[in-house]
């Protein structure tokens, strides 16, 4: 995997910018190679907090050999320490090689990274320290593994691109005789970044040469925020009424007909008795006359009844 380099050149007579200038908040464990160096092998000599590695395939002709890593001692030789008092080289003579040295770097997954190197080449079929003649076709990358994957071994012959597929490269560059600074930018799929140095000459030329310094690894952007979904309500459970057995019907039973009995007649009204005095009425008589009449027709009444009564 390819990305986009960056490189700033700076001659070797200039006065080399501190590095820190750039590098915002620095993620590295040593990343000016000033912190020391431990013995890796043999002849070799990585700083703390990096590991080396490399592909050698052990044939012990010119190409593909391990390389040696030493410390670059800017005291002995200012113009091969990028800032402080030392940097990383390693090189070999005669022989090409593939290699580099990486570190793994905890970080919140999702962050957007970037990590970058000053870096510079002497790669010359001659000997003079400052200037590469006839130089080997010596490249330069830096990347990224966003997964946080880390090499099995030092040696990582013979399936070094199938262990390093996952990074993420920036280059290649060449860069001879003078600091260049080259960068690679990833988003960390992990909870770790692993980043990588690594220098291949073509040709095995006397002196092929690499120095690096002043590295930063740096968090562009943090991890985007994880959306929270607005939790719903749980629905309260509630219990289930029991349904009653439904009583079975009973069969209704079918009216008979009965006869309509016929109505029977009205008694017919018991006529009053006839009444025995008219109506009241305002007739003035005389007292006399009117008491008279009264009395005879009393007297004929009765008088009659009883002859009915004895006939």
């Amino acid at each position: 995997m390819v990305g986009l380099a960056g490189v700033l050149l700076v001659a070797p007579t200039e006065a080399a910018p501190t590095f820190q200038a750039g590098c915002s908040v620095n993620l590295l464990a040593n990343p000016g190679f000033d912190g020391g160096f431990r013995q890796t092998s043999l002849s070799s000599f990585a700083a703390n907090g990096w590991e080396p590695w490399f592909v050698d395939d052990g044939t012990g002709d010119s190409y593909f050999a391990e390389p040696e890593y030493k410390a670059a001692d800017g005291r002995l030789f200012p113009n091969r320490v990028h800032s402080g008092f030392f940097a990383q080289q390693f090189f070999n003579s005669y022989r090409t090689h593939i290699a580099g040295f990486w570190q793994r770097v905890p970080l919140p997954p999702g962050s957007r990274v970037r990590f970058s190197m000053w870096v510079h080449v002497w790669s010359s079929s001659q000997n003079d320290p400052n200037v590469s003649t006839e130089n080997g076709k010596y490249r330069l990358w830096v990347g990224i593994d966003p997964a946080g994957a880390i090499p099995p071994r030092q040696n990582l012959h013979p399936d070094w691109e199938s262990i390093l597929a996952n990074v993420v490269w920036a280059g290649p560059i060449e860069q001879y005789d003078a600091w260049g600074w080259i960068d690679v930018t990833a988003v960390a799929q992990a909870d770790a970044v692993t980043v990588f140095t690594r220098g291949s000459p073509e040709w095995p030329v006397t002196n092929n040469n690499s120095y690096w310094d002043d590295g930063c690894l740096e968090v562009l952007a943090p991890p985007a925020p994880t959306p929270t979904r607005t939790p719903r309500p749980t629905p309260t459970l509630t219990s289930t009424p029991t349904l009653s057995p439904t009583a079975t019907p009973t069969a209704t039973p079918t009216p008979t007909a009965t006869s309509i009995p016929s109505p029977l007649p009205s008694p017919s009204p018991t006529p009053s008795p006839p009444t025995l005095f008219a109506p009241e009425r305002n007739v003035v008589v005389g007292g006399g006359i009117a008491l008279l009449f009264a009395v005879a027709l009393l007297f004929g009444y009765v008088v009659g009844h009883r002859i009915r009564s004895k006939g």
